[in-house]
C-alpha cells in the first residue's frame, strides 16, 4: 500500500506536466522511469546510476529507456538538455546534495522532480519494522536526513518550488528552473 501511493503520487505529479525529455539520476533498477511510463509513454527518457551492474538489470528491465552509467555530481549531458530532471530517492545518499541540484539545475530546461525519504518519520517506520535497529531506524546509505521544512529549503535555494506533495513516509517537491 505504501509503494503503490509513491507511485500514485509520483504518476499524478508528472501525467499532466508539460515534458517531452527528462533524465532520471540515481534510477537504480529504474522504476520511477516505469512509473512514468505508464502515464506518460510518448516521453524520452534516460536513467542513469552509478553503477553498471545496476544499469544491466535496469535495461533488462525496463527497454523503452536509454541507460548510462554516470555520477550525479558530474552529468555527462550538456545545459538544458532535459524539460525534467528527477531525482527520487537520492539526495539522501550523497555527500553533497548541493552539487546534485546545480547539476540537476544546469541540465535541466524546465522541471525538476526530487523525492526524499520524511524524517524522522522515516526511521520510526523502520523500527516499528524492526529492521535497522542498531543504526536507531536509519537505512544503509542514508548520510543526510530530510525533514519536509529542510527539503524544501535546500531546493527552493536552487529552484522555484511549485508544488510540495507529503506522500508518507515521503517527501515529493516539484520544482521550476530559476
Amino acid at each position: 500500500a505504501v509503494v503503490r501511493r509513491y507511485r500514485r503520487s509520483l504518476e499524478l505529479l508528472v501525467k499532466d506536466l508539460p515534458f517531452h525529455s527528462a533524465l532520471e539520476i540515481g534510477s537504480g533498477e529504474g522504476y520511477i522511469l516505469t512509473y512514468i511510463l505508464n502515464v506518460r509513454p510518448e516521453v524520452y527518457l534516460i536513467g542513469s546510476d552509478l553503477s553498471s551492474d545496476i544499469i544491466k538489470k535496469a535495461s533488462s528491465r525496463e527497454t523503452r529507456v536509454l541507460w548510462c552509467v554516470a555520477q550525479a555530481e558530474n552529468l555527462p549531458f550538456a545545459d538544458k538538455s532535459f524539460d525534467l530532471v528527477i531525482a527520487c530517492e537520492l539526495l539522501e545518499h550523497v555527500a553533497e546534495p548541493t552539487l546534485v541540484l546545480l547539476e540537476m539545475r544546469r541540465v535541466s530546461k524546465k522541471f525538476c522532480l526530487i523525492s526524499v525519504p520524511c524524517e524522522p518519520l522515516w526511521r520510526i517506520l523502520n523500527i516499528l519494522r524492526g529492521k535497522y535497529l542498531s543504526t536507531l531506524g536509519n537505512t544503509p546509505g542514508h548520510i543526510h536526513h530530510w525533514s519536509p521544512k529542510k527539503a524544501v529549503e535546500l531546493v527552493a535555494s536552487f529552484f522555484c518550488i511549485m508544488s510540495v506533495k507529503i506522500s508518507l513516509p515521503w517527501i515529493f517537491i516539484l520544482a521550476t528552473y530559476k
